[in-house]
């Protein structure tokens, strides 16, 4: 596995810097990185490991997270020779925005940056879904990220994760809970359907990629890694539910999920 502190010498190419288990934020810069297909090098860095090695950058906690230090970053490098270093995939994602605008391929379209705020905070806050896929985490990681991974989450849940995950009927009620969110976020992009006056297509905008796509995909990824021995995995529970829009969906966007 690579170490993130050879970031300042990946020129010319953007580096940017995920975990080994591709956690679902890092999928989305991957995918807005790969949409606008801009030239990239990804380095892998255990999630145990986050810390010290942004610590060895000379980086400060990330302002607002309880983790203080997580992934993804961005190293854009600059003429100067230092890189301009971007945490946190939404400052992510504007600052690609910004810095290589293409009207084409714009994931924060104008007008729209407070809706797909709106539907971020919405699905990272939900509980139920957050309990039904977190405590699967510690088994797809190597040992010394899974023990981080369980430790971290644990405080973060204040109680151990294999308390967190709901089983027998408040399992089924956590995927009701999880299923009327998809729903309801259904009955929103049926809007985009022609008959309803919209554009038409299968991305959150109708048929335009934006951020929110990649919010939606990233959890969709992360559930498609993890499984429980009392009710599988999670994305094939979801994938074909409301008609098979999330599974639309994300044949939409495989095209943005290469790894480089």
């Amino acid at each position: 596995m690579e170490s993130a502190v050879s970031v300042t010498s990946l020129l010319p190419t953007i580096c940017a810097v995920g975990t080994g288990t591709d956690e679902r934020t890092s999928s989305l810069s991957r995918l807005v990185l790969n949409y606008k297909r801009l030239p990239y090098k990804t380095v892998w860095v255990s999630i145990h490991e986050v810390a010290s090695t942004l610590r060895g950058l000379g980086l400060e906690p990330l302002q607002g997270s309880r983790l203080g230090y997580t992934l993804p970053i961005i190293a854009d490098p600059t003429p100067s020779g230092s890189p301009v270093i971007v945490r946190d995939s939404w400052a992510i994602a504007q600052y690609l925005d910004k810095t290589y605008p293409d009207e084409e391929r714009l994931v924060f379209p104008s007008g729209s940056h407070a809706l797909q705020a709106l539907l971020l905070n919405h699905l990272s806050n939900h509980s139920a879904l957050r309990s039904l896929v977190v405590p699967l985490i510690p088994a797809i990681l190597d040992e010394g990220a899974s023990e981080y991974y369980y430790e971290s989450r644990s405080c973060l849940f204040g109680k151990p994760l294999e308390q967190v995950r709901p089983t027998g009927e408040k399992l089924e009620a956590a995927w009701k809970d999880v299923k009327a969110l998809l729903d309801l976020l259904d009955s929103f992009l049926e809007k985009n359907d022609v008959q309803s006056g919209g554009v038409g297509g299968d991305f959150v905008m109708g048929d335009r990629f934006s951020f929110a796509d990649t919010v939606l995909v990233g959890f969709f990824i992360l559930m498609s890694k993890v499984k429980s021995d009392e009710d599988g995995i999670p994305w094939e529970r979801v994938r074909g539910m409301n008609n098979g829009r999330w599974e639309r969906m994300w044949k939409k966007c495989e095209e943005f999920m290469e790894i480089k």
